[in-house]
């Protein structure tokens, strides 16, 4: 039978890796921001 200790480094365990994925998925989001930001001020400044 499983204790509760090792239930909760489980637990604790499937946490920390859903927020590192979180912040992958949030660092690929503000990369492409700053890309459409960048080509948006070169597009401005064109003009």
């Amino acid at each position: 039978m499983t204790s509760i200790a090792e239930t909760l480094r489980a637990i604790e365990a499937r946490a920390e890796r859903a927020i590192v994925q979180k912040l992958r998925l949030m660092t690929q989001d503000i990369l492409t921001m700053r890309t459409v930001l960048v080509q948006e001020d070169r597009r401005h400044a064109d003009c």
